[in-house]
């Protein structure tokens, strides 16, 4: 049998892919074992495979952005009605427009926050009294430390964002 690009050669070997036949020089440029139009074939494969990789990381990233800013918009339209069209005795506004969108921040960061926390406060803790009322608390707590956390987690995540973005971009 000989190499199919070589037809003075012997060959000694076959592709995987599609089973050309191969002289040795052309069996020794690749490995695993396969033919010039296959090995192109399974770079450009592999290329392709990376680019879908790098844009799914960037949908997965903005539709975690969406939902934050769903939650944010959710925490202050809550705020907005229960809290910030309340008058005092004098009729001013209890809360002026700018805490109102701190606490669109705050609700944005929530789901960042809730997620870190996630990571060294376990969620299940049986199923007695001692197990519901300890999980009550401890996701009481939980919820506080989100908030708290949420914002530098959720900006950590935007310059993330960011950096892929520009990353995917330029690539």
């Amino acid at each position: 049998m000989k190499c199919f690009y070589h037809s003075d050669r012997e060959a000694v070997g076959t592709c995987q892919t599609c089973g050309k036949s191969l002289c040795r020089e052309c069996a020794e440029k690749y490995t695993p074992l396969s033919c010039d139009d296959c090995h192109r074939e399974m770079i450009a494969r592999s290329r392709n495979e990376r680019e879908k990789a790098k844009q799914d990381a960037l949908i997965d990233t903005k539709a975690e952005l969406i939902k934050a800013t769903v939650i944010g918009l959710i925490f202050g339209i809550i705020n907005l009605v229960f809290f910030g069209l309340q008058k005092d005795s004098h009729g001013v506004p209890m809360f002026k427009p700018h805490e109102l969108v701190q606490v669109f921040f705050l609700g944005m960061g929530l789901p960042y926050g809730w997620a870190l926390t996630s990571h060294f406060m376990p969620l299940y803790y049986g199923l007695s009294e001692e197990g519901f009322f300890k999980a009550l608390v401890l996701n009481a707590l939980k919820f506080g430390l989100s908030l708290i956390l949420g914002i530098p987690a959720f900006l950590y995540q935007i310059i993330r964002l960011i950096v892929r973005y520009v990353l995917v971009k330029k690539s």
